[in-house]
């Protein structure tokens, strides 16, 4: 399935990633509304409203910042800042919501909350996928070997010498002796 994602076109793979930041969002503010009451909490109308807010002004942040634009499999540290720039600017957001709508103001504790949950869910998310997208692609024709039952690839890979013995290119064993170490 992973393989299939990132033979995706751009633009789908796009929508995906605006998607899961658009669910993850409003997922880390309800988050920190619970955390800060210590209770299970239904939104009202009014936590709803600044749901939306938390929402578009850090799809719009993070769009205007280019991490849109940024390969996952190539995560760098930049994406790390903008990611904080647009959860702050979304924190910024809801907080002036909040002051300017009528009802209950939620305390700074739930935006400080949301941000830390937010920046933890999204840059999270990124090196996850990161982290999948660039593992080694399996082999065509695997076998397992006969003394430990470890898989290691059937045909060989290119070789680097080591004083291990020959190692695959992903640092599998290309041949049966590392099952003969064990």
């Amino acid at each position: 399935m992973l393989a299939k994602i990132g033979n995706w076109p751009r633009a789908l793979k796009r929508a995906l990633m605006y998607s899961s930041d658009a669910l993850a969002l409003p997922v880390a503010f309800w988050f920190a509304a619970v955390v800060k009451a210590d209770a299970l909490l239904l939104p009202d109308k009014r936590m709803l409203a600044l749901f939306g807010v938390a929402v578009v002004t850090a799809l719009v942040s993070f769009h205007l910042a280019g991490l849109y634009r940024l390969i996952v499999r190539l995560v760098v540290p930049r994406a790390g800042l903008t990611i904080m720039l647009g959860v702050l600017v979304s924190a910024a957001a809801v907080s002036i919501c909040d002051s300017i709508l009528p009802g209950q103001h939620i305390a700074a504790s739930i935006v400080a909350t949301y941000s830390v949950f937010a920046i933890t869910l999204i840059s999270g998310s990124r090196w996850f996928a990161a982290l999948i997208l660039n593992s080694p692609p399996p082999a065509p024709n695997w076998r397992r070997c006969s003394s430990m039952g470890l898989v290691t690839p059937a045909k060989t890979w290119p070789t680097l010498s080591s004083p291990a013995g020959n190692i695959g290119l992903w640092g599998l064993s290309t041949t049966n002796a590392r099952c003969a170490a064990w």
